[in-house]
């Protein structure tokens, strides 16, 4: 049988909320031109390094944004940087303001 990865969004931390935003964005950045090198940035320094050092807890959402990443990887330029919080950046704003709603 198939196995469903099931997400409760009620007990999301702030990092598990951020691995779940980097994936939707790696999976729409996987739809772009094969040309096109996409950079995704966010200011969650602990889900970068989750992502980018293939290091988890072994929980699904870690091991999801993981193999997101090196599938991606392998068909396009992709990075996934760093980006200074609270610096009044509308789209990080707007990112950090929807995950503090999931994670209440």
């Amino acid at each position: 049988g198939s196995t469903a990865l099931e997400i409760d969004c009620n007990t999301l931390d702030s990092t598990r909320a951020e691995l779940v935003a980097i994936t939707w964005a790696l999976i729409s950045a996987n739809q772009l031109e094969e040309d096109v090198t996409a950079n995704i940035y966010t200011d969650s320094k602990s889900a970068t390094d989750i992502i980018t050092t293939a290091t988890s807890k072994a929980d699904p959402i870690s091991i999801l944004a993981i193999s997101t990443y090196t599938a991606v990887r392998q068909k396009r330029q992709i990075s996934i940087k760093h980006a200074k919080a609270h610096v009044g950046q509308p789209w990080n704003e707007l990112c950090d303001s929807t995950a503090k709603h999931h994670t209440k």
